[in-house]
């Protein structure tokens, strides 16, 4: 199998559907139970790391999408998907692509929606929050409920999402370690640097449901994950880091601010697991600059 492509562009065959969701999955991943959608606007790749995956193919009704890889010899998510692109370079005509781990809870019916919302924000990386009732790392990344989208300085490589831009600009750094802690930074530095923004699509969420840095992962490869980030931060001069929000836009038919202003709405609109946290402070502060702005209005119009 293969994702459908339509007719040749400069003597490759393009994607006859604009995105891709490539998932490098164990046997225990989430996506085999998915239902496609008819009206799907995206492909669907597995690249499976467990060679039991492959065994057992043929058992049982279990959704692997457009095409199913053998991805054994990698020794990680981001060098499969690496080899995976680099050997198919007709990959670069997806207008964005997304990357999601295994373990994440998806309704497969509003992907489309999630690409679409995306792509609509302008961010050259983005990803869907995560619920509040989800295994998070970083604050930043919880859905608020308040808004459609925030634009934010942190995308996570739990399921990262590119456009074409940023996936030629990010490929060769999907190799920088094994770990890939600190891979974000990097992507964060550079967006900034390149005046590309990040988006976190809170309209679309998902919900993490294993524990993070479980399952002996790190061990199996080697690495102490801690080092290698701390490595990767010194050698591209990437300062230690904070969650911020930069401005958004407001989730359709929530309240517009009295005030006229984010931050108003940001308050209102959080929830209790938010504002408990102990990094909530820390966000609002580091965030306070960027929330006295008003909310994005049609970000098209830019």
């Amino acid at each position: 199998m293969s994702p459908t492509h339509s007719t040749a562009t400069a003597g490759r065959p393009r994607p006859a559907r604009p995105y891709l969701v490539i998932i490098r999955a164990g046997s225990n991943a989430l996506h085999f139970d998915w239902s496609l959608p008819a009206d799907r606007k995206w492909d669907l790749v597995t690249l499976a790391y467990d060679p039991r995956v492959l065994e057992n193919a043929g058992v049982g009704q279990r959704t692997f999408g457009d095409a199913l890889i053998d991805s054994s010899g990698s020794p990680s998510k981001f060098h499969g998907l690496s080899r995976f692109f680099a050997e198919r370079p007709e990959t670069e005509d997806y207008r964005a692509v997304m990357m999601p781990d295994d373990d994440l809870l998806f309704e497969p019916a509003r992907i489309n929606e999630l690409f679409e919302v995306f792509t609509a924000s302008g961010a050259a990386v983005g990803q869907p929050a995560l619920t509040p009732d989800s295994f998070v790392s970083h604050l930043v990344t919880v859905q608020h409920h308040a808004f459609s989208y925030r634009y934010t300085n942190f995308v996570e490589v739990m399921t990262p999402m590119m456009d074409a831009w940023a996936l030629r600009e990010f490929l060769p750094t999907f190799t920088i370690n094994k770990s890939s802690w600190g891979m974000d930074l990097l992507w964060a530095k550079r967006c900034a640097d390149a005046g590309r923004r990040q988006v976190i699509i809170d309209q679309t969420p998902v919900k993490h449901t294993r524990p993070v840095g479980g399952g002996g992962l790190y061990a199996a490869l080697g690495v102490d994950p801690h080092a290698e980030m701390a490595e990767l931060m010194a050698q591209h001069a990437i300062p230690p880091f904070q969650g911020m929000v930069l401005g958004g836009k407001l989730a359709a038919g929530y309240p517009r601010p009295w005030s006229g202003l984010l931050i108003e709405s940001f308050l209102r609109g959080a929830d209790r697991f938010s504002t408990e946290h102990p990094s909530f402070k820390k966000m609002l502060k580091a965030s306070l600059p960027h929330l006295l702005t008003r909310p994005e209005e049609d970000p098209s119009a830019r």
